[in-house]
């Protein structure tokens, strides 16, 4: 098993990715997750399929999370709890 997040294009194509984010997000909204939160799941790279290991409704916001390290790409860090304009 390999911890990447995100994973780099060259071990998931786009369209099996957005797969991803949608049943991640059909998953959330099921298990009635909003704010900031964590799913942790294995992903089949090439059918998109996923098998849900955990989820954390209060995750880890420390500079070291996987939260963390997703969002400070996109944007500052105060974007995680406030919006950017």
């Amino acid at each position: 098993m390999v911890r990447v997040t995100p994973p780099p294009d060259a071990l998931v194509r786009a369209d099996v990715l957005a797969g991803v984010r949608m049943r991640a997000e059909m998953v959330a909204d099921h298990l009635g997750l909003n704010g900031a939160a964590l799913l942790e799941a294995l992903v089949h790279a090439e059918t998109a399929d996923l098998v849900l290991i955990e989820a954390h409704a209060v995750p880890d916001l420390s500079s070291s999370s996987d939260l963390y390290q997703q969002v400070t790409p996109v944007c500052f860090p105060r974007c995680m709890f406030f919006k950017c304009f």
